[in-house]
């Protein structure tokens, strides 16, 4: 029921809906800002331990470089890197113990570290576009951030969700130095130049999971929050919209009903007469008039007070409403002076509901606790004839009501 309230009041609905709306929109900002940094932080974290395991391998790979290479021990398990002979390049050397040496160049080492760490689940690539190593080819990733560096980028990341274990990859370049050139200047590099680059594949699947909670818990607390806002904007608009309602009914009341007696005012029974002698034209109904004076008001304002007269002039109006019929009005014409409109009534019926209102204010001692006073009313009643307007209507009804005062009072005159 109270929405249809908001129809009175269009600007107080606009406003709660503009209120609603922009608050919605602040908690959404706020809480993606909160997601989004948190976002970021995790992957700033992931970024630099993935760099660092770069730069680690960087740092072991110019160790091996720098050293002319590494040499291992030779077994069952411990290969010759056959693409060094194809450099030319002997990977194998005979001790005089009779243990025999295998060299590990940065590649080879490269890809042994790899392995180790497989079981971490971190793993390291290297590749280039311009391959000794087949089996060091480039990924879609790989040949992409290879094609990047060429344009000068420095570092690339994403995050790959393509597989069963979503991956963070980071790939930065290698570049020539002096000591590489042993190994590919056949190969048209010259210093400086991007040779190749090493991805970084550290498996994030525990923190993806932990990302889509987070986003979980924050969309439900975003939700949570502006239902909770929705709701409380709900009952105070709620709260407001009635007593708005009751603040306009309180005015449209004031503006219709008299002050004192509690009953319609002039200005309301002028408007409900025009409305029942017009109805009366068009259906050609019967409309009659009651108009009531109480005698000798004037006497009782003069011995007991205005305040007394107040209570007289309210106690007259209770009385003739309560006696009244359903579709009667009953209205202050003014002064000490009311008007009732009994649509639908002949001159005899409203006669009886006169006689009966006069009876009861005649039996009625009216009291304050301090003042006491008994009345006499004085009735003019009338009804519409064929050629009336509302102003004859209307004036013979005062007439009758002057002739019941000139003639004794305590009367009812029909005319």
């Amino acid at each position: 029921m109270w929405l249809r309230l908001f129809n009175y009041f269009k600007a107080v609905r606009s406003f709660i809906y503009a209120l609603t709306a922009f608050l919605c929109i602040v908690f959404i900002i706020i809480f993606s800002g909160i997601y989004k940094k948190s976002h970021d932080l995790i992957i700033n974290v992931m970024y630099e331990q993935a760099e660092s395991y770069f730069n680690l391998i960087v740092k072991t790979r110019a160790w091996n470089a720098n050293s002319g290479g590494v040499y291992v021990i030779k077994d069952r398990d411990v290969e010759s890197n056959p693409y060094l002979e194809k450099l030319g390049i002997k990977p194998d050397i005979n001790c005089e113990n009779g243990i025999r040496l295998t060299m590990r160049n940065p590649a080879i080492m490269t890809k042994e570290i790899s392995r180790l760490m497989e079981s971490s689940g971190v793993t390291f690539h290297i590749t280039s576009l311009k391959l000794i190593n087949q089996e060091n080819a480039p990924d879609e990733f790989e040949k992409q951030s290879l094609r990047r560096f060429e344009k000068g980028e420095k570092k690339v990341w994403q995050i790959d969700r393509k597989g069963d274990t979503p991956l963070f990859r980071y790939m930065a370049p290698l570049y020539i130095e002096n000591s590489c050139l042993a190994c590919h200047a056949n190969l048209g590099y010259k210093f400086g130049d991007i040779r190749g680059g090493i991805s970084v594949n550290i498996p994030i699947k525990r923190i993806d999971a932990q990302l889509k909670n987070s986003r979980n818990i924050l969309i439900l607390t975003a939700f949570g929050t502006m239902v909770l806002i929705i709701t409380v904007i709900y009952f105070m608009s709620r709260t407001l919209v009635l007593r708005l309602e009751d603040a306009r009914q309180k005015m449209r009341r004031q503006a219709l009903v008299d002050e004192l007696t509690q009953v319609y005012n002039r200005r309301f029974l002028m408007k409900k007469l025009k409305s029942e002698f017009d109805r009366s034209l068009r259906y050609e109904s019967r409309l009659s008039l009651i108009m009531i004076d109480i005698d000798h008001f004037k006497n009782i304002n003069d011995t007991f007070g205005h305040l007394f007269g107040d209570v007289v002039l309210l106690r007259v109006a209770q009385i003739i409403q309560a006696n009244l019929r359903g579709y009667d009005v009953l209205a202050r014409y003014g002064g000490e002076e009311f008007v009732i409109v009994c649509p639908d009534s002949t001159v005899d019926e409203a006669n009886a509901v006169a006689e009966r209102v006069k009876e009861k204010i005649t039996k009625e001692v009216i009291t304050d606790g301090a003042h006491k006073a008994s009345l006499t009313v004085s009735f003019g009643v009338t009804e519409r004839r064929l050629d009336d307007t509302l102003d004859t209507l209307l004036s013979r009804v005062d007439t009758a009501l002057y002739q019941a005062k000139n003639t004794g009072r305590d009367r009812i005159v029909i005319l």
